[in-house]
């Protein structure tokens, strides 16, 4: 009948294949900069540098150019970000 399981696998298969369009799973997709993930991960980045850096300035971001996120077994951010020194 048409509400076998196989029938239900299928379709699903083919849904999953439609939604995905052209992109493979788990590559890298551009994001809004205005993203709240996007902005933490900046925040995080930037302490993390100021933290292993030996200046005695810190940098702050100044805006956020390009943002990527890529789902594997948590997210990756990819960011390309502008800096300026705080002094």
């Amino acid at each position: 009948s048409g509400d076998s399981p196989v029938w239900v696998l299928m379709m699903l298969s083919v849904l999953a294949l439609v939604a995905r369009g052209d992109r493979p799973v788990g590559a890298p997709e551009e994001v809004p900069v205005s993203n709240r993930g996007i902005q933490e991960a900046a925040d995080f980045a930037i302490e993390a540098y100021n933290g292993a850096s030996n200046s005695m300035f810190c940098y702050k971001p100044a805006r956020i150019l390009k943002a990527e996120t890529q789902v594997v077994s948590g997210i990756k951010y990819y960011l390309t970000v502008e800096i300026v020194n705080t002094r």
